[in-house]
C-alpha cells in the first residue's frame, strides 16, 4: 500500500487530500483546506512552501509524494490527429503540433500527452497538455521548501470521470461508453466545463463563476455542437 499527498491549488487556497493506493484501489483517509498567508507566485513559493510545511506538521500530516492538480485555466489541452509515424519520432511531432496551436512560444511549457488510441488505424489520437515553465517551477519550489517530494502534475478534469463514479455508487456512472455527457464543475470563484463521451475527454473549458455562467455555458455548447456535429440535450443535474 502507497500513500499520496494531492494538492489542488485553488487561488488563495491548497486543499490536500491524503489517499492510500493498493491493488484494490484508493481509499482516500483524509481532505483539509489551507488558505497560504500569502499570494502564490514564483518569488513568493518557498515561503509558501516552508508555511505549507508547518500547517501540514500542526494537522499531523505526513510527508508522502505529492500529485498537484491544476485547473483548465493553468493548462493548454489539444486533441491531436497525425498519421502513425516511427515510436522515436512521435514527441517531436507532438510538440510541433502543439506549437502550432498555441499563441505564445512553445519554449515556454512544458508538453506532456497521452495516446487516446492504440495507433493501429489509420492515424494516431493524442491528447496534448502543456503547462507553463515557471507555474511548473513554482511548484517544485513549493513542494521542495515543504519537505514534499513532487511525483506529478496533472489536469484535474482527468479525475472527473472517476469522481463521478465515486459520487453516484452503487449507481452505475452516467458517463458510459458512446454517450455524450457535458459536466460543469463550480467552484468559488471558477467553473470548468467538460464534453465527454464515456470516460473520454472531448473538449475543456475554463468558465468564470458568475452572473454570465449560465450564457457561457450555453455559448459552449453551441459551439461544441457546430464543431462537432453533435447533437446534445441537456438535463439534470443528476445528482
Amino acid at each position: 500500500m502507497a500513500s499520496w499527498r494531492v494538492l489542488d491549488w485553488d487561488h488563495d487556497q491548497f486543499h490536500v487530500l491524503c489517499a492510500q493506493s493498493s491493488r484494490r484501489g484508493v481509499q482516500v483517509t483524509r481532505a483539509v483546506s489551507w488558505t497560504h498567508p500569502e499570494p502564490f507566485t514564483p518569488s513568493t513559493a518557498e515561503r509558501v512552501g516552508k508555511a505549507l510545511r508547518e500547517f501540514l506538521k500542526g494537522a499531523k500530516i505526513a510527508a508522502a509524494p505529492v500529485i498537484v492538480g491544476l485547473g483548465r485555466d493553468r493548462i493548454f489541452l489539444k486533441e491531436l490527429r497525425f498519421p502513425p509515424i516511427a515510436a522515436h519520432e512521435e514527441a517531436s511531432l507532438v510538440r510541433f503540433q502543439t506549437g502550432k496551436e498555441m499563441a505564445e512560444a512553445v519554449d515556454n511549457y512544458t508538453i506532456d500527452y497521452a495516446a487516446l488510441n492504440n495507433g493501429g488505424g489509420a492515424e494516431r489520437q493524442i491528447m496534448t497538455v502543456a503547462g507553463r515553465r515557471d507555474i511548473v517551477a513554482m511548484l517544485q519550489t513549493l513542494c521542495q521548501a515543504a519537505g514534499l517530494k513532487l511525483h506529478a502534475i496533472t489536469p484535474k478534469l482527468f479525475g472527473m470521470p472517476h469522481s463521478i463514479a465515486r459520487a453516484v455508487q452503487p449507481e452505475a456512472s452516467p458517463l458510459t461508453p458512446k454517450r455524450l455527457n457535458v459536466v460543469l464543475t463550480v467552484g468559488q470563484r471558477w467553473a470548468e466545463l467538460c464534453f465527454f463521451k464515456g470516460d473520454r475527454l472531448l473538449q475543456a473549458q475554463a468558465l468564470a463563476n458568475g452572473p454570465l455562467l449560465v450564457n457561457e455555458v450555453k455559448r459552449n455548447v453551441a459551439v461544441f455542437r457546430a464543431q462537432y456535429a453533435a447533437s446534445v440535450d441537456l438535463e439534470g443535474p443528476d445528482c
